[in-house]
Order: C-alpha cells, then sequence, then structure tokens
C-alpha cells in the first residue's frame, strides 16, 4: 500500500529540473541509467532510469525478460538440487567426484542470490518503481530546498559525490570479472552433476552440443552477475545518501560540518522532515527487509563452505581457488552491507 505522505512533501518535491542532478553527480546518474539498459537488454534486471525525468520506470519487455531469467534461474537450482540428490553416497566417490559435488552446491548457493534480486522486482514491480521514485523525489526536494553547498562542494563533502562514482566502478568491475572468471571457469572445467549435459551419455556429446552448454551457462553466468551488480548499485546509491544525510538531524555534532541551512533544525522544520525520511526508509524497508536475513545465512554458509573446500582441496581446485578467494570476501562485504542498512 502506498504511504500518503504530508501534502507540503508531495508539492516541494516537485521542484525545478535545474536540481535534479545535484545530490547525486551528473556522472552517477548517467552511469545509472546506462547500466540499468545494459542489464534490462540482457534480461538480468527490469527497472531503467529515464535521464531526462529522472524517474525509474519499466517496460513490457523488461518485465517479461526478467521473468523469464528468474524462471530460468530457478529451474536451474531446482535441477541442480535434484541431481545433487541423486549423487549417491559420497564416501564411494573419488576426490575428483567431491571436488565437482562441492563445485556444484557453491554454484547452486551462488545462483539464489540473483533469484532473490529478481524475486524482489518481479514481485513487487509496481511498488518498488514508486518507492525508488518516491525516494528520489525525496532527495530532490532536500538538495534544492536545505543544502547549503553548491555543486562543488557537495561533490566533495558528501559520499553521493566521489565515493559514490568509485562505488559504481568498482561493482562494474566486480560483475565484470565474474562474468568473466564464471565463463572461462566453465570453459576449463568438468561437466558438473548441476549441467543438463551430464545427463548424456559422453559417446553422444557433440560439438555442438559442448557449444550450447558453453554459451547458456556463459550467459546464465553473465546474467547473475549483471542482476546482483545492478541491485547492489541501487542499494549503494540509497545508503550513500542515507547514511550521511541521516547525520543532519543530530543536534549536538562534534565532529563535521552540517550541508543544511540551520533552519532545517529548527523546531517547526526537523520533526517533520525527519517524519518524511522515516516513512521513507520504512517503505524501503518493507521491500527488501524479508531478504535480508535469509541472504546473511546463506552468505555464512557460503564462507563456511568455501573455507572448507580451499582447506580440504586447495590442490585440486586449480584457478577456481582464486574465484573461491573472491567470491568468499565479497559476499562478506555484501553480507556487512545488508547488517548495516538493517
Amino acid at each position: 500500500m502506498r504511504i500518503n505522505f504530508p501534502q507540503f512533501f508531495l508539492a516541494a518535491a516537485q521542484i525545478s529540473p535545474r536540481y535534479h542532478h545535484n545530490m547525486f553527480s551528473k556522472q552517477v546518474l548517467i552511469t545509472s541509467e546506462v547500466s540499468l539498459k545494459l542489464s534490462s537488454s540482457l534480461g538480468a534486471y527490469p527497472l531503467l532510469l529515464n535521464g531526462r525525468t529522472k524517474k525509474f520506470y519499466t517496460t513490457p519487455w523488461s518485465r517479461l525478460s526478467s521473468r523469464f531469467t528468474m524462471i530460468l534461474i530457478l529451474v536451474q537450482i531446482i535441477f541442480g538440487t535434484f541431481r545433487l540428490l541423486r549423487f549417491g553416497n559420497l564416501s564411494d566417490k573419488t576426490d575428483r567426484d567431491l571436488v565437482n559435488f562441492n563445485i556444484s552446491y557453491i554454484i547452486l548457493l551462488a545462483l539464489v542470490v540473483p533469484l532473490f534480486c529478481l524475486g524482489v522486482v518481479t514481485m513487487n514491480g509496481k511498488e518498488l518503481v514508486d518507492c525508488l521514485n518516491q525516494t528520489l523525489h525525496y532527495i530532490f526536494h532536500i538538495r534544492g530546498r536545505w543544502v547549503s553547498l553548491n555543486e562543488e562542494e557537495l561533490v566533495s563533502s558528501h559520499t553521493t559525490g566521489k565515493k559514490l562514482g568509485l562505488f559504481f566502478k568498482f561493482v562494474m568491475v566486480l560483475s565484470a570479472g565474474y562474468s568473466f572468471s564464471g565463463s572461462v571457469a566453465i570453459y576449463f572445467f568438468d561437466i558438473l552433476p548441476l549441467h543438463w549435459l551430464s545427463l548424456i551419455p559422453i559417446q553422444l556429446r557433440s560439438r555442438p552440443l559442448f557449444c550450447a552448454h558453453l554459451g547458456f551457462y556463459a550467459h546464465e553466468m553473465i546474467i547473475s552477475a549483471i542482476g546482483v551488480g545492478t541491485a547492489v548499485g541501487i542499494l549503494g546509491s540509497y545508503i550513500a545518501f542515507l547514511i550521511p544525510f541521516h547525520a543532519e538531524f543530530n543536534l549536538n555534532r562534534k565532529t563535521g560540518k552540517y550541508i543544511t541551512y540551520a533552519s532545517f533544525r529548527s523546531t517547526a522544520i526537523l520533526p517533520l522532515e525527519y517524519r518524511c525520511l522515516e516513512l521513507i526508509h520504512r517503505r524501503v524497508m518493507s521491500l527488501f527487509s524479508p531478504l535480508f536475513i535469509p541472504f546473511q545465512t546463506l552468505v555464512v554458509k557460503f564462507s563456511l563452505f568455501c573455507n572448507w573446500m580451499l582447506l580440504a582441496h586447495w590442490d585440486a581446485l586449480g584457478f577456481f581457488r582464486y574465484v573461491l578467494l573472491r567470491g568468499n570476501w565479497s559476499r562478506f562485504i555484501l553480507g556487512r552491507c545488508a547488517a548495516n542498512v538493517w
């Protein structure tokens, strides 16, 4: 259900477009628009951003392609789980079979994350778009009415400036790295139990089938990495605004300086603005909070399993050991970010 904000807030949110680029730098907005268009064209995420109106939206094609991707990942998880359950007694398997089983298990755990990210948007598409647009309107309202810094001062002092731009670049590099390393790993590793090609006898595996296998799982790896990176970028943008701006409501700050006018902290304005921010945050959390506990549980389980794999099968993993190390640290960072937001 949509939250009814105070009338003054809804009116103040419709401010002049000349303020729209100031709270988030122009580079951040352009990067967001391009990244969302790329992820939408690949079917990794349905959200889009209009760079001119500064509004999120979806299209029938983006919604359809993202639902297809979510169903594809869900079917892969179900198929992989069924194959692992039918793997047999692990005590009778060779070391290579055990490594393949463990790698399959890790991949299934990793696929749950893009499934979560797509599930939030698919199940609450209109609500999420409206929530993000309302959040942007509030940010523009604050910037246009209460922020005392000019463009250069805000970019240099506020987290939504250079740090957010660097964060976007880090997420993009990480997503590209996962896409590349995952695609390369698919080529070098054996056919795993979770692969559909494992159902076909070895003597019947032709070159076209193997090429189709590589293309299918490389595409799945790419859209999964881009989808998760897009979701992290959106959440990171919200955190980059929320955490620094929340300090503006502290009337007894001992360090740093305020970026808002002194009148913002008056008895007539401060309670009302704080209530607006509280309603915004409550609405955002109502959409994302159901995923935090399962996601943190998954991060802990993934980290424990990666550590055990690295200790028990370091020599047999080869190149994949570095993928596990990077994945372990990435999941730890994402888990800490989720804990801070919660």
